[in-house]
């Protein structure tokens, strides 16, 4: 008889056991991918990525799904958008880029996928965080200038 020292098994609700090992090297993996930003690189999908971290994408989904809480390209948006989000409270000079530029910043090809995904995250356009974000910045510069006098 052969036995062969199989990574996974199927568990009742078809999703597969995949060896704690495995889990944790695509933890780690991930970890990294967040660190060192690569979410913004455009074109990224479930397969390239899998490719990449030399796994594949069923182990890769499945691990997102698990340990990050959504599906694999919820996971892609929600990272972009933070990113893009945070420039925009913390470097004024993604305050005057085009909406186009912001999308491709953060590695979302489409103008109008990348308002519509900002709008379900940040509960309002990019336009409307920009305009909100600026004068937000005024009314802190005047709060500034009243309180030296």
């Amino acid at each position: 008889m052969v036995v062969i020292n199989n990574p996974i098994s199927i568990r009742e609700n078809n999703k597969v056991d995949i060896e704690k090992k495995i889990v944790d090297d695509l933890i780690l993996k991930l970890q990294g991918f967040e660190e060192r930003m690569e979410f913004t690189e455009s074109g990224i999908t479930l397969n390239k990525l899998a490719a990449k971290f030399d796994t594949n994408q069923n182990y890769l989904s499945q691990v997102v799904n698990d340990y990050k809480g959504m599906n694999f390209t919820r996971y892609l948006s929600e990272l972009r958008i933070a990113f893009i989000t945070d420039k925009l409270y913390n470097d004024k000079k993604y305050l005057r880029y085009k909406i186009e530029t912001l999308a491709e910043e953060c590695g979302i090809a489409s103008r109008t996928n990348f308002s519509n995904l900002f709008q379900e995250i940040n509960g309002m356009r990019p336009t409307d965080f920009i305009k909100k974000r600026l004068a937000d910045i005024d009314d802190e510069k005047s709060r500034e200038v009243g309180d030296r006098f």
